[in-house]
């Protein structure tokens, strides 16, 4: 998946704070995984940053760990495919080890929640239905060869079996305000605040988180509502 304006135009979701640091002037360099097997962080994400005169570098799959233990990075940030209300993310297979590494070498990291991710259904990050992708994306990889055209070509043995789960379930992945699975009142009515900002629409600062959960799928319904329309 792509978070940036590829996907969701102007600014992205999880690239957006990089966007608007740039914007204000602050010097930015951005380590952006490839993200395999469909490498959409060597081919959209780095593309992107180029485009907007970001530095970046792309980088393997398994070499944040080793560069935030170097100190050579400030804070993560990832998007996220689904978070519960209860604050648990569901997003790319390799955010659980983005945030296992971060968690142990005392790195900041951050979720890009957009309030459409929401799932005001699943009560657990564990009942997440897991995608399993086609294993051909993991055996085979795609290029350009010399002639400027795409080629598919197989990269393991033949007889190798491959698995290839696209989602994960980030059980200690932080948010802005502390890890997720620990959502208390505070970052409940932050995320009910923004969302209530959108609508209008006053809160009573009275009310328990169970109350206010069911405000703010109430406003987001809403604001899915409209949307379709």
């Amino acid at each position: 998946c792509n978070a940036g304006w590829l996907a969701t135009i102007n600014w992205g979701t999880a690239t957006s704070p990089i966007y608007h640091a740039h914007k204000k002037g602050i010097p930015v360099h951005v380590w952006a995984d490839e993200t395999r097997p469909r490498n959409q962080g060597a081919n959209l994400t780095s593309y992107e940053l180029n485009e907007e005169g970001i530095k970046n570098t792309i980088i393997a799959d398994n070499t944040g760990g080793i560069l935030m233990q170097r100190g050579e990075v400030d804070m993560c940030i990832v998007g996220t495919d689904r978070t519960l209300a209860n604050g648990d993310v569901c997003n790319k297979v390799g955010t659980y080890l983005k945030a296992l590494a971060a968690h142990d070498n005392n790195i900041p990291f951050y979720v890009a929640l957009p309030s459409s991710t929401i799932d005001w259904e699943i009560k657990k990050g564990k009942d997440i239905p897991i995608e399993e992708r086609n294993s051909e994306e993991l055996s085979h990889v795609e290029g350009l060869d010399e002639n400027n055209e795409i080629k598919k070509i197989l990269i393991y043995p033949k007889k190798s079996k491959v698995k290839n789960l696209a989602l994960k379930f980030a059980s200690r992945v932080k948010s802005i305000k502390e890890r997720v699975g620990e959502l208390d009142q505070q970052r409940l009515f932050l995320l009910a605040g923004i969302l209530a900002e959108e609508e209008n629409q006053e809160l009573n600062d009275d009310l328990s988180i169970d109350e206010m959960t069911e405000v703010l799928k109430g406003i987001t319904k809403k604001i899915e509502s409209n949307i379709d329309k």
